[in-house]
């Protein structure tokens, strides 16, 4: 006896069969015109033996969208089993029917092709046929609508339905004017292709082949022919949502900008075809500079990348267990390290280029344009998990494994990472931070640290891929940002630190919305951060205060400008350079200043719009205070006095009023003062907290 089980959705069938009976797969509530959405008919074989004379199953498919032409079945192990078919049988189904003669247990036949099943468009008949072949393995045509899958024990039919019965149509390349994908008219359409296009790059030995210089460029369907190529540019981006063949070339470029060109495959596990694949990372991406001797963090969009394709390079892999870098490649040897050490998906390397390198091993050198390439097959497009640990510092440095940015706002974060990542930009010569919406987007093929308090494990989906470099800020109701940028004026690097005021943070580290401050090893990088207690921050999330202190370091002396690039809805943003005195307001003006290695790093303070700020429109007098100091802004430059009282109505401050912003020390702390303000147009009072 043979006991076979059928699924279908939450239906479960078991059937017994004894030899010359027939097992028929129906589901009456299936036909023609089903909905949209996905069918499976899986047939799940206990064992194997001689019980079974005939299985028989349907494939069903959308008959408004695929008309069948011919099914057949090239058995060469006939009579022992075959395939038989019928065409028609009800409208939209195929029924194939396996046959076992005289018991012999050959199911299924290793490498056999069992059934081929052609089909073209139903109102395309020019549009050339295409060959559905089931033999063991995974076999998909998702814009066709199918899927099958064989193995030793289960046989798999997925179908795919259209919605409505609609064609897919077919945009094929001409390049009758120039290379922009973009131009319509080098499509045999005469529109540029949509999500709903099945795309095809063919072979044309006169026209240029398709460059995609711009975001938004979309396909159902891509299919690079022999000899054909397809090119993403720096900030060009494609987005394909079905099959993706390729027997020709395909490019991705990145520039000096730091900007990449992006490919977001919605359907990992349609990718064919015998073509390659290339992406090009440009590690010369501080064009400012020229700087092209520093560490950048590396990780490969597909798989086969390792240490004998950047033969000029130092490469180090960190190792969490020692809290150090372990050495794989010294990259100052013409012998390649033995055997090549192998970068796995979403595994982060730091590199160096050797710039030597070509001097003592000429004809080897990869340069500046790291080259990604392999058979098309081997690009990453599913979900990827690596494991992490919290062995000393916490900090693991993982990889971006996609062809596309990722945001990390769109990562499904494990209970043991916080809720942040770094990585070393090249263009900056600095660490870029993300926390909690506030920060870059992960670019492709770059590495990028985290930092675990327990053991456990990163999956992407694949839902994380994104198009935009940089991530929109996500800030709440009633959320304020501010963003600083340092600049160095000898070599013009910079860096950027973010004050985020969000209600429900604490003045210590938030693990969703904080993130550290990692620092530079380049001494020409100017580096700006604050702190939350003892802990240096590049993102700091913090309740609304009234000031915060600013802190400054670099590796050498020289000038230096701070600006203010984001001021949220801020009416006063002022700097003050404990150094100088010089208070700046920086909604209005960048402050300079000179900078000697070794100053002091606690040398600023930003001042903001405090919760206990008061404003007189009509005299333009603003009052607050800050740790040991009130602060009166004179807008209108008015002559008058400052006075301010104590608690039990002594006067213990009293000066003139100067034009711009006044400060007045005060030793008390912890207490109430009143504040006047007396000047030839006006008399106003400020109930003060020293904190």
């Amino acid at each position: 006896m043979k006991k076979i089980i059928l699924f279908f959705g939450m239906l479960l069938i078991s059937l017994s069969l004894t030899l010359g009976q027939t097992a028929t797969l129906s589901v009456p509530a299936l036909g023609a015109g089903l909905p949209a959405g996905s069918v499976f008919f899986p047939v799940t074989i206990d064992a194997i033996d001689d019980g079974v004379a005939t299985l028989q199953f349907y494939f069903e498919f959308n008959e408004t969208v695929l008309t069948p032409l011919n099914v057949t079945y090239p058995n060469t192990n006939f009579p022992f089993y075959e395939w038989m078919n019928n065409l028609n049988y009800a409208p939209g189904e195929i029924i194939l029917t396996w046959m076992s003669l005289m018991g012999m247990n050959v199911y299924p036949a290793p490498g056999e092709v069992f059934c081929i099943i052609e089909f073209y468009y139903t109102g395309y008949p020019n549009y050339p046929y295409f060959v559905w072949g089931t033999n063991k393995g995974v076999h998909s045509y998702p814009e066709k609508g199918m899927t099958a899958m064989w193995t030793e024990t289960l046989a798999q039919f997925s179908l795919t339905l259209i919605d409505g019965g609609t064609p897919i149509p077919q945009n094929i390349w001409t390049g009758a004017i120039d290379d922009d994908w973009f131009n319509p008219g080098n499509w045999d359409l005469g529109s540029i292709p949509s999500a709903g296009d099945d795309v095809h790059i063919s072979d044309m030995s006169t026209a240029p082949f398709p460059v995609i210089y711009f975001p938004g460029a979309l396909t159902v369907s891509l299919t690079i022919h022999p000899n054909a190529s397809l090119t993403i540019a720096p900030g060009g981006d494609l987005t394909t949502n079905g099959l993706f063949t390729n027997e020709g070339v395909f490019i991705i470029n990145s520039g000096k900008s730091g900007s990449c060109g992006s490919l977001i495959n919605l359907n990992a596990s349609s990718i064919f075809g015998n073509g390659t694949f290339t992406f090009k990372k440009n590690t010369d991406i501080n064009g400012l500079t020229g700087n092209i001797n520093s560490w950048h963090n590396l990780s490969s969009p597909l798989d086969g990348f390792n240490t004998e394709d950047i033969l000029d390079y130092y490469v180090n892999r960190w190792d969490e267990s020692l809290d150090e870098w372990e050495i794989l490649s010294t990259g100052d040897s013409c012998n390649p390290v033995s055997p090549p050490a192998f970068i796995n998906p979403m595994e982060g390397w730091s590199i160096k280029l050797n710039q030597n390198f070509p001097d003592t091993c000429p004809g080897s050198s990869t340069g500046t344009i790291i080259e990604f390439s392999g058979p098309v097959t081997d690009l990453h497009a599913g979900s990827y998990s690596i494991p992490f640990t919290a062995n000393t510092s916490g900090y693991n440095l993982l990889g971006n494994p996609y062809p596309s940015y990722v945001d990390p706002g769109l990562i499904p974060w494990p209970a043991n990472l916080e809720q942040a990542i770094y990585f070393k930009n090249g263009w900056s010569d600095s660490y870029w931070s993300w926390a909690g919406g506030i920060g870059p987007n992960i670019p492709p093929a770059q590495g990028f640290f985290v930092k675990a308090t327990g053991d456990g494990v990163l999956t992407f989906t694949g839902n994380e891929r994104v198009h935009d470099s940089i991530s929109t800020k996500k800030l709440g109701p009633g959320e304020k940002l501010l963003a600083f940028k340092v600049s160095n004026h000898e070599n013009h690097l910079f860096d950027l630190t973010y004050i985020r005021f969000k209600e429900g943070s604490t003045p210590g580290f938030d693990s969703k919305w904080d993130a550290y401050k990692l620092f530079t090893e380049s001494p020409g990088v100017p580096q700006l951060y604050t702190k939350a207690v003892e802990d240096d921050l590049s993102i700091n999330c913090s309740p609304e205060l009234s000031a915060i202190p600013l802190y400054f370091a670099c590796g050498q002396s020289g000038i230096f400008t701070i600006e203010a690039i984001e001021t949220s809805d801020f009416v006063d943003v002022m700097l003050e350079d404990l150094f100088t005195g010089t208070f700046t307001d920086l909604l209005v003006d960048s402050y300079t200043f000179n900078f000697t290695t070794g100053d002091d790093p606690d040398r600023f303070i930003i001042h903001f719009t405090p919760l206990c700020f008061q404003e007189y429109e009509a005299s333009n007098i603003k009052i607050w205070s800050n740790e040991h100091n009130i602060y009166v802004n004179n807008l209108n430059s008015s002559d008058g006095y400052i006075s301010v009282y104590n608690i039990i109505g002594q006067e213990s401050a009293r000066k003139n009023i100067e034009p711009g912003l006044n400060v007045i020390p005060v030793h008390e702390v912890n207490t109430f003062y009143l504040v006047r303000v007396v000047t030839s147009a006006n008399a106003v009072t400020a109930k003060i907290y020293i904190r």
